[in-house]
């Protein structure tokens, strides 16, 4: 047996994944001399993966409408209030610029619709009577949500969601939705 075939030069595409490997180790362990944390490697990693989803995200400006729907839909409970009220904003907000950079620069068109428009009404109203409430900060919240669920429900899914594939995708997205509902519920019965 020949050892000529084992000892081939790497292809570009290893080199890049290679020197990749060794950026993300000496990154890592760099953070672990300048910040003595057990979880320094864990810091880094998804550091990287949040950058390589957002990159993704900005590419496929629909699988970020998938994950905003996702994270809307996960049960109340199911991960802290707090985080889970994070999640939801910033995922919507995340998909709402990834989808405005795709009609900027790849010209996707915008659907609206008139229930957008009714919508849209109600939330210039709703901000007209905000300075009527007793509660300033109560009321800022609920518009924020109504205006959140405008920029994903009303604007979003309609001009994003064009093709049969995407239709699909969206579909699997509300199925996943679905059985964690189905789960998170089944626990809380057994529980």
């Amino acid at each position: 047996m020949s050892l000529r075939p084992l000892l081939r030069a790497p292809s570009a595409l290893g080199f890049r994944f290679i020197l990749r490997a060794v950026v993300v180790g000496f990154f890592a362990g760099l953070l672990g001399i300048i910040y003595p944390f057990p979880y320094s490697l864990l810091i880094v990693c998804g550091g990287i993966t949040a950058v390589v989803t957002v990159v993704a995200w900005f590419a496929k400006p629909v699988w970020a409408l998938y994950a905003a729907i996702f994270v809307v839909l996960l049960p109340i409970g199911l991960i802290p209030p707090h985080i889970h009220s994070m999640l939801n904003r910033s995922a919507t907000v995340i998909a709402f610029v990834t989808w405005v950079f795709a009609v900027i620069t790849r010209k996707h068109r915008v659907t609206w619709t008139l229930t957008s428009s009714m919508m849209l009404t109600f939330l210039i109203w709703g901000t007209v009577t905000l300075f009527w409430t007793r509660n300033l900060d109560k009321g800022t919240t609920i518009l924020q949500a109504y205006t959140l669920r405008l920029m994903l429900c009303l604007l979003l899914v309609p001009s994003q969601i064009r093709t049969q594939k995407e239709l699909d995708g969206l579909m699997t997205t509300l199925a996943l939705s679905g059985w964690v509902l189905m789960l998170v519920s089944a626990i809380a019965i057994l529980a």
